[in-house]
């Protein structure tokens, strides 16, 4: 049919849009990263590597991205750039449990980028960092899928806002709401680096509803293109518990502990359910499978 043709056309439209904005963040940043960040003068250059280092989702890629940002601050701290990627690389610290204090860090985030969103009320990514903000540092639901809801406004294309919409119904417990989301960011954007955040949004979402087998495959997923991240780690062993396969769990838990040594049941279990009844069911999960109250000594 002839309707269905276009919907084809435009979805495929879409996809390539999104696809190509987040190839072109990584190409261009890749780019001007290899001439050396030390004589850079332009928003523009600090901003593209700025972006890329965020991609690289590690501590020192993060503490490299800070530093961009104070440049860009100090060369203009009336243009959004130093305040946007500020915020950026202090909420994706805390968000992938590199903070000494996440609390503080989400907390400066949401200034930076309050007074980013300020400066211009046009660009996309300031609403999402802002409705991130909202969401894991204070579990503003409503000020969280407002922003987001804005910045694909300014851009239907723009995946991380999908996705980021998709993470706060996941974990909100609405549950079609996040799988529609995550599903739309995954279709818009497959190639994304960090489209294991995306399985383990859809992970939570099914984790919250008592569907447990498939909120295993779905963190398994997650943790084949991101096997660092948390969150994957912390549902796939509650969710083995549940499904009564304690000895994966143990197992599970073993391979947690590789990349993050130092986590006991409290700092595990802290993930940003709007209803404590799901992170309690998380901790009694983690206890049964292993995982210590305490931290246990290394070395």
């Amino acid at each position: 049919e002839l309707t269905d043709l276009f919907d084809v056309q435009d979805r495929i439209t879409r996809a390539v849009a999104s696809s190509t904005q987040t190839q072109v963040v990584l190409h261009e940043g890749n780019r001007r990263r290899a001439w050396g960040e030390a004589g850079f003068q332009d928003l523009r250059d600090i901003s593209k590597v700025g972006w890329r280092y965020i991609y690289d989702l590690k501590a020192d890629s993060f503490a490299r991205v800070l530093v961009l940002a104070e440049k860009a601050l100090r060369i203009n701290p009336e243009h959004p750039c130093g305040h946007q990627l500020q915020a950026a690389a202090l909420y994706h610290r805390a968000l992938q449990g590199y903070s000494e204090d996440s609390a503080r860090d989400l907390a400066e985030a949401r200034e930076s980028i309050w007074t980013a969103v300020e400066l211009d009320d046009q660009d996309e990514y300031s609403h999402w960092i802002l409705g991130l903000t909202a969401f894991h540092g204070e579990r503003d639901v409503t000020l969280a899928i407002n922003e987001l809801t804005r910045a694909i406004e300014l851009n239907p294309n723009f995946s991380l806002a999908h996705a980021a919409s998709g993470t706060v119904y996941a974990y909100a417990g609405m549950f079609d709401e996040a799988m529609v989301s995550s599903e739309l960011a995954l279709r818009l954007n497959p190639r994304d680096p960090s489209n294991f955040f995306r399985y383990s949004a859809m992970a939570v979402a099914h984790f919250t509803i008592g569907k447990y087998d498939e909120a295993r495959v779905l963190a398994e997923q997650s943790l084949r293109s991101g096997p660092g991240w948390r969150v994957a780690h912390v549902i796939r062993i509650a969710s083995l518990v549940l499904l009564a396969d304690i000895k994966n769990a143990e197992r599970s838990v073993a391979n947690f502990l590789v990349p993050w040594p130092a986590e006991t049941v409290e700092s595990a279990s802290k993930l940003p359910f709007v209803d404590q009844k799901y992170n309690d069911l998380v901790s009694d999960s983690l206890r049964k499978a292993g995982l210590s109250d305490t931290t246990r000594e290394i070395g």
